[in-house]
């Protein structure tokens, strides 16, 4: 019989099976008390050797994951005539882009604004476009959040069953400037049915 192994899974977790050559997601092969015993040693070495000097550890600023996110504050830029065609979800951080998403921009023969000055020294704009959709009745809303990045969470706004609508296509978007500049952000979007009725 052979002696009790370490099992190694294909994402490098050991595994210590109660069988000998007990597989691991049905791959695996064991490896003898004796390898597994150096690969236990030197496991332990190498996180003593990474890890950091006790008397440089200063005490870390970084908040709980308890913490609740803080929200940013969003300036909408108006848009009430125009959108865009595209989907695009996207965080503006250059003069060079801002000017090339605002000529795509689209419009329902109202006159189109003039493209607002924005300081990407110290401002960002992100833009949450939901490209073209079949009728009127579709919007859009957007939050903001600091957490150790910019979060945003869009809302597709739809008609709901029994909504009145135009039957001619919309191009809902959010166009908002945020005071702060980010070099990292995620996004989430849902979608959810305005009850009519």
């Amino acid at each position: 019989m052979n002696a009790p192994g370490i099992i190694l899974a294909t994402g490098g977790i050991p595994v210590f099976p109660t069988q000998p050559e007990a597989p691991v997601f049905g791959i695996g092969s064991a490896v003898p008390a004796a390898i597994a015993s150096v690969l236990a040693v030197g496991a332990v070495m190498m996180a003593l050797a990474l890890a950091p000097d006790p008397a440089s550890r200063a005490t870390p600023s970084v908040r709980s994951d308890t913490a609740s996110p803080i929200a940013l504050d969003l300036k909408r830029i108006p848009r009430d005539s125009f959108g865009l065609e595209q989907t695009l979800f996207e965080l503006v951080t250059t003069q060079s882009r801002w000017e090339e998403i605002w000529k795509h921009r689209v419009s329902r023969g109202l006159p189109i604004p003039a493209q607002p000055p924005i300081d990407f020294s110290r401002e960002s704009v992100f833009v949450a476009a939901l490209g073209s959709r079949p009728s009127s009745g579709y919007s859009v809303s957007v939050k903001a959040f600091r957490d150790r990045f910019a979060r945003f969470e869009v809302v597709e706004i739809r008609p709901g069953a029994g909504c009145v609508v135009n039957l001619a296509l919309s191009q809902p978007a959010v166009f908002a400037v945020v005071e702060e500049r980010w070099s990292y952000w995620e996004i989430a979007t849902t979608a959810v049915d305005r009850p009519c009725g």
